[in-house]
């Protein structure tokens, strides 16, 4: 039996709400389906709560129809992490595009837990990245653009309704089953388990043979791959002419496959120059290894985020462990877990939460005055996101 076909899938968006001062998570809109598409879930949302402290970017909110008091009553960050390691094992999980995935990682620094959320996957797919591998090695005739609700219109989605967060999980599996019709193979190799691209990157690593390679940004070439760590490659990517390093990780969702897809046929069609792309691989030399940083952490710290790790919660903190770790500490807490905080604590980070928000409020506020000018004229739905996205800092 074909593994595919039994395979079940969490069509979905990472909802990114922040990326300054750090990347943060509003949450994740997804549905699932089994291996054609069938529904096996309403479309569900996991909002993750930002702290008062933090203000999202209203640009994020608005392009995502994203209302921010949807945020301000949610699950914790703590809390979120762990719903979406109930639901992603043994499932894979096809979004959008690579971008939102590094909030995942910065989440579980935050919260003293193991980076192991995307991991849990049996597989993970750009859907962007598949399109783009239509286009080059496909045949398709349309090459896909970054936005979602762009792209699905071109590839002729019609929406029955406004647009929304549940709008746009109909797009993702609209254009799930586009591809899969378009070419049933190409969709089941991206959608395969994770562990065979990784397999076939080892295999060249150890060969010191060459991968086909396609990104999410459309670049596409022949590839050779290092191995920095354990799990993690770093490719020498050789397009348009030149050599780009791209990192290999499971929040990377750049399409490897056999050098043999590049047939004569397909390279003589995108005017690909094989000799010179062997020639410059074969000069590249591995990467420097980078230089080891003298941890900042205590013995201390170290033994007591290994012991939060283990567990995925976090434990009292050791008083032996150092001010700028009991910072963190205090700052979670306040977050995610603010009934363990007594009245003087809560009272410190109540001030910490004002200072920051007028240190935001500025920007903030110029960040939504440019909106308007992304309204469309006969929109009131836009003009009433807009508001709400305005009045959310008054609110909290």
């Amino acid at each position: 039996m074909d593994p595919n076909k039994a395979r079940e899938y969490i069509i979905g968006l990472p909802l990114l709400v922040s990326v300054r001062p750090e990347l943060r998570l509003g949450g994740l809109v997804f549905r699932r389906t089994d291996a054609n598409f069938k529904p096996a879930s309403d479309v569900c949302i996991y909002w993750c709560r930002l702290p008062e402290r933090v203000l999202p970017s209203p640009s994020y909110l608005f392009a995502q129809r994203i209302d921010p008091h949807s945020l301000m009553l949610a699950q914790s960050e703590a809390e979120f992490l762990r719903k979406c390691r109930v639901q992603f094992p043994e499932r894979t999980l096809i979004t959008w595009s690579p971008e939102p995935l590094a909030a995942f990682s910065a989440a579980a620094a935050r919260c003293f837990q193991r980076d192991d959320v995307l991991s849990k996957l049996d597989g993970l797919t750009s859907l962007r990245t598949a399109l783009w591998n239509e286009h080059f090695l496909g045949g398709g005739d349309k090459a896909p653009v970054p936005a979602l609700e762009r792209c699905a219109m071109l590839y002729g989605f019609k929406a029955q309704e406004k647009l929304s967060l549940k709008t746009r999980v109909e797009m993702l599996v609209y254009l799930c089953r586009t591809l899969r019709e378009r070419n049933e193979r190409l969709f089941d190799y991206m959608a395969g388990p994770e562990s065979g691209r990784r397999a076939l990157l080892q295999e060249c690593f150890s060969k010191g043979s060459l991968a086909a390679c396609v990104t999410a940004d459309g670049k596409y070439g022949l590839a050779r791959p290092f191995l920095v760590q354990d799990g993690i490659f770093s490719l020498a990517l050789y397009a348009g002419g030149e050599i780009t390093w791209l990192r290999h990780d499971v929040r990377d969702l750049t399409m490897i496959a056999p050098r043999g897809v590049f047939t004569p046929e397909r390279v003589q069609k995108l005017g690909y120059d094989i000799s010179a792309a062997e020639a410059a691989l074969a000069a590249v030399r591995p990467p420097e290894a980078a230089p080891q940083q003298q941890s900042p952490l205590s013995s201390a710290d170290r033994a007591f985020i290994s012991r939060c790790r283990s567990r995925n919660s976090v434990a009292e903190i050791d008083p032996n462990c150092s001010q700028a770790l009991k910072g963190r500490y205090f700052i979670y807490l306040g977050d995610c877990e603010r009934d363990r905080l007594n009245q003087a604590q809560l009272k410190r980070y109540q001030d910490l939460t004002l200072r920051d928000l007028r240190y935001c409020a500025s920007a903030y506020a110029e960040e939504t005055a440019r909106l308007v000018n992304r309204v469309r004229e006969d929109s009131e739905e836009d003009g009433n996101l807009i508001a709400l996205i305005r009045q959310y800092p008054a609110d909290l």
